[in-house]
């Protein structure tokens, strides 16, 4: 799916320090290897799904940038066919996608760096079905080498 990591913060915990867990949990062969340049936080109101309580939702994005540190001669390189039903504007630019061995005993997390316009349009109800149809024809064998900083 196109969803960038997150997490909700504990009780008392600066932004900076969830940003940090973040990194160590959800990507952390690239933790040591990033630079923060900034954060941007927004607020929204809704009713909690969960407990039917009007809350207060904080939203912080982080930009980061990936520091030359990082080997990804290290990464195997998936170099994804494009697909003819995406948008022309989001296969206009072509990016390369690195296999990472997941958290989970089996599991392979595709990792890529898009512009704002690709990733809003893989969020999409047409977007993520395009996306899973292309992640579905990929192969990836036992013998795939997976990124590991």
């Amino acid at each position: 799916s196109g969803l960038l990591p997150g997490t909700k913060m504990l009780l008392g915990e600066a932004k900076e320090s969830a940003v940090e867990r973040i990194l160590k949990t959800k990507v952390s062969f690239l933790a040591d290897h990033v630079s923060i340049n900034h954060m941007e936080s927004s607020t929204a109101q809704d009713t909690s799904s969960k407990t039917k309580v009007p809350t207060t939702y904080l939203r912080t994005v982080c930009h980061t940038s990936l520091r030359p540190s990082f080997a990804w001669v290290n990464c195997d390189v998936i170099l994804p066919h494009l697909v003819e039903s995406f948008p022309l504007d989001v296969v206009a630019a072509p990016r390369s996608v690195y296999s990472v061995k997941g958290t989970d005993s089996g599991s392979v997390l595709l990792h890529t760096w898009l512009h704002e316009h690709q990733f809003e349009w893989l969020k999409s109800l047409s977007g993520r079905d395009e996306m899973q149809r292309w992640v579905s024809s990929l192969k990836l064998e036992d013998t795939t080498e997976f990124c590991e900083g």
